[in-house]
């Protein structure tokens, strides 16, 4: 699995390793790995993976099912930056404290119908 440094820039403008990015196998996105939980900065993952800039991601987290399997939900957005080195993600919502896993996966293309 290729992995990827998940960075933030804090208030004394140096950049801050907050955990780790893992590629999906199949390349449509990143599983992130945070340590001590989700920070208020933008994250940076420090791998755009040829995506081209300015492609839109959403952020997305999970939870058990109540009926078993996963329970996925939209918590932000994410985007390749304008030199697409890296993917920017912002949290558009607040989750709970504790929480150390994001996934980010590409937009959704609606069928087109016939």
């Amino acid at each position: 699995m290729t992995q990827a440094a998940v960075v933030v820039r804090d208030r004394s403008a140096r950049w801050r390793n907050v955990g780790v990015a893992f590629r999906h196998r199949n390349g449509g996105g990143w599983n992130i790995q945070l340590e001590g939980g989700v920070p208020d900065e933008t994250l940076v993952i420090k791998d755009a993976n040829g995506y081209e800039p300015g492609t839109q991601f959403r952020l997305m987290v999970t939870r058990p099912a109540v009926s078993g399997g996963t329970d996925w939900f939209e918590v932000g957005r994410a985007w390749v930056s304008r030199e697409g080195r890296a993917v920017l993600a912002t949290l558009d919502v607040i989750i709970p404290a504790g929480e150390t896993k994001l996934v980010v996966l590409p937009k959704r293309s609606r069928a087109v119908r016939a």
